[in-house]
């Protein structure tokens, strides 16, 4: 039966407000369409109301004199001026507000303008919820160990919680799923201690660990998810994955929520259909200028979301797309399907502020519910088989205190322009390295689950990687970035994987992981890798899967790309089997990968794959630290034995010791101190085709076997 529709005032009138009117005065009938006029400002006075569609090109605010629930199949604020409003950042709304979207999500080829069941603005429209429970503590961790059968935890703060709240507890251990959702039914008179319903079902820490001088902070999140201001889906949904959407877009007047909570929103393996989505300009989706790209996002500087939870989703939480300049803090994002964050969907957001948020049980789809897959379906272009709790593209968005608190079959935090083509994410981060500065403070993951046994090991390699707390996939980024005081624990299989030569990780702590790092071609500096620490709560290290590598701490790998990773007071405790772990890859003949200061407790030194006579380069222990074998010394695999390099048992490796590579080309005598690469290739063509050293052309032709001898004793002392 087809709605009708009121229409509150006549479109067309004149811009300014007329005095407020009250819903009830409306004559509303249960299930209309409502629009409010661009020249009215309605009061919500009434408990509550059923509507169909609601379009708000005035305004229209909830008074705050009781609670109140409205309940429409979906809301549309639109035109200049026009908002809706519960309360202020200064003066929150104190009763309870339910909004509740209900419409009928049908075939993507038909939706209405925004989609299904949405809560849109645009063209100047506004939305301003601020709740009081935004006073309230988002997340706190607790400060002693709780254990199943539990009913009552501390917390570090007296976090202003009441009965009747909802809470989640984060996991402790490996698996993500052991995060527990809890209703709290009475509070402490000094707001630490919390009782709660239903008693534990897992061991969840409550302590700070130290090692080699460094903390690293393992008391579980407690994070709130009810709000006085909710909106949601119906509690009935057929589909818990097909839920409402919130969508603003960039010419949307000022976004501020606070203290609101979003539940069952997100819309699984549909673009753009997210409980909380800044969206991008259309007009953005067409190449600009000789250089093909449009690389700056309008800004919508004043905007931000604080102190709101976003939880069973159907399809991310808080999104940044195409935008600049949005203020992400103190939220909590629980129970979704993908990415928890995104901070970047394209890559050109720049200037968007991720601070002390949480995001705790972050899922993976299956393939056919990607919203963007690529070819085969086994991947996404946005990374949907690898889901993060931070997730993006653009490096150049700050992030600060957050804290990646489990995904499953995913990682903490995911910066991926690997996806993007090269072309443009080298223009964008170029273009961005000139006004940005990279920040990335004090964030800390853990319990990044990927399945496997140590038998069979994870699959750790390639575009399908998880498992890490901290992933920086690319090769050839165009930017300088430091990763400092980063923390992470109890992932499936590394705790950072980084890959430059102009990214460092800088004063970290990585314990309770299968491996430490992937350290490609960067720097990894004043770090501490605890492959077993006083967490006992998960399996024990595991395989590293399709290349059969065990588990351990660095693991070294060059092939083709000249790479070269320096470490500098590293420190390992209780690694097994080893501190560095080489590929048979070859590393190259420049041996500029470098080990210094490094320590180890209760750790063997090195550990090499299975074929250590492929292994054709080396990596220089600089000071000693690592082989005891004198500064400078080399240490590869077999093919140095030829250069005077001794087989050490023990580690399985060999060893040139130090001093023996000093050398210059210059120490090759002439004519080889001439030779390029084309006299080279000449003299390969010749010697394959039979020639003699007579019938070779210059400098060839003046070679003897006393230039010969020095060149091969030249190799043999270490020249490249």
């Amino acid at each position: 039966m087809q709605s009708t529709m009121l229409i509150v005032a006549v479109v067309g009138a004149p811009a300014a407000l007329a005095s407020d009117i009250t819903w009830s005065s409306l004559g509303v009938s249960p299930g209309q369409d409502v629009t409010i006029a661009a020249d009215q400002s309605v009061i919500f006075d009434v408990a509550d109301a059923t509507v169909g569609e609601l379009v708000v090109m005035g305004q229209l605010t909830f008074g705050d004199d009781q609670d109140k629930t409205l309940t429409a199949q979906r809301i549309m604020v639109t035109g200049d001026g026009a908002l809706i409003r519960a309360g202020t950042p200064s003066d929150p709304f104190t009763h309870d507000l339910t909004i509740t979207l209900t419409e009928t999500i049908g075939d993507p080829s038909t939706q209405p303008m925004m989609g299904y069941r949405v809560l849109g603005t645009r063209d100047g429209a506004s939305l301003q919820l601020h709740g009081a429970s935004a006073a309230k503590t988002t997340w706190t961790q607790i400060t002693a160990d709780v254990a199943p059968g539990d009913t009552t935890l501390t917390t570090a703060v007296a976090a202003g919680w009441k009965a009747g709240d909802e809470i989640v507890l984060a996991p402790s251990g490996e698996d993500p799923r052991h995060a527990e959702r809890l209703t709290v039914t009475s509070v402490s008179a000094d707001g630490l201690t919390i009782t709660f319903e239903p008693p534990l079902a897992h061991t969840h820490l409550g302590r700070v660990f130290t090692y080699a001088g460094k903390d690293i902070d393992m008391r579980a999140e407690v994070a709130l998810l009810s709000r006085n201001i909710t909106i949601q889906d119906p509690p009935d949904d057929a589909d818990p994955k097909l839920g409402f959407h919130g969508m603003f877009m960039p010419t949307s007047g000022p976004i501020n929520l606070s203290g609101v909570e979003l539940q069952g929103g997100g819309q699984i393996a549909r673009q753009g259909r997210y409980p909380i989505h800044w969206h991008r300009d259309p007009s953005l989706d067409v190449q600009f200028g000789s250089r093909g790209y449009q690389i700056e996002a309008p800004s919508r500087q004043g905007d931000w979301i604080r102190s709101c939870s976003i939880h069973t989703s159907g399809q991310r939480g808080i999104v940044v797309h195409g935008v600049n300049d949005i203020e992400v803090a103190e939220n909590v994002v629980f129970d979704v399907w993908d990415h928890a964050y995104v901070f970047s969907e394209d890559g050109i957001e720049k200037g968007n502020t991720f601070t002390n948020n949480l995001s705790m049980l972050v899922k993976r789809k299956d393939s056919d519910e990607f919203a963007f897959p690529r070819d085969d379906h086994t991947e996404s272009d946005q990374a949907e088989h690898r889901p993060a709790g931070f997730w993006g593209r653009n490096p150049f968005n700050p992030m600060v205190g957050n804290h990646a608190a489990g995904s499953l079959e995913g990682s903490g935090f995911h910066i991926d322009s690997r996806v993007m083509s090269y072309d443009m994410k080298r223009l964008i981060q170029r273009e961005h390295a000139t006004t940005e500065t990279f920040v990335f403070e004090d964030n800390l993951a853990h319990s990044n689950y990927r399945e496997g046994v140590a038998g069979g090991g994870i699959p750790t390699y390639g575009p399908k990687t998880r498992g890490h707390g901290l992933m920086v996939g690319d090769y050839n980024a165009s930017f300088e970035g430091i990763f400092e005081g980063f923390r992470t624990y109890r992932n499936s299989v590394l705790g950072v994987w980084i890959e430059d030569e102009r990214h460092t990780l800088l004063d970290a702590v990585l314990t309770d992981s299968s491996g430490g790092f992937i350290a490609f071609r960067s720097n990894i500096e004043d770090v501490v890798f605890n492959q077993r620490s006083d967490n006992t709560l998960g399996r024990e290290p595991q395989n590293l899967g399709n290349r059969k590598h065990p588990a351990g701490g660095l693991h070294l790998q060059s092939t083709g790309y000249g790479n070269h990773a320096n470490l500098t007071n590293v420190t390992f405790m209780n690694v097994s089997p080893g501190a560095v772990h080489m590929w048979k890859d070859p590393l190259g003949s420049s041996y500029e990968t470098t080990l210094e200061g490094i320590t180890l407790i209760n750790t063997p030194a090195v550990f090499h794959s299975s074929d250590p006579d492929l292994v054709d380069g080396a990596y220089i222990d600089v000071d000693g630290s690592l082989v005891d074998m004198g500064p400078d010394s080399l240490i590869g695999g077999d093919n140095l034995l030829p250069r005077g390099g001794v087989y050490v048992p023990d580690l399985d490796v060999v060893v040139l010791p130090g001093g023996a590579n000093a050398c210059t080309p210059a120490d090759i005598v002439a004519p080889f101190g001439v030779l390029d690469g084309g006299d080279i290739d000449a003299f390969v063509g010749a010697f394959t085709a039979g020639d003699t050293i007579a019938d070779l052309a210059p400098p060839f032709d003046t070679i003897d076997l006393s230039d010969i001898d020095a060149f091969i004793a030249a190799f043999v002392a270490g020249c490249p």
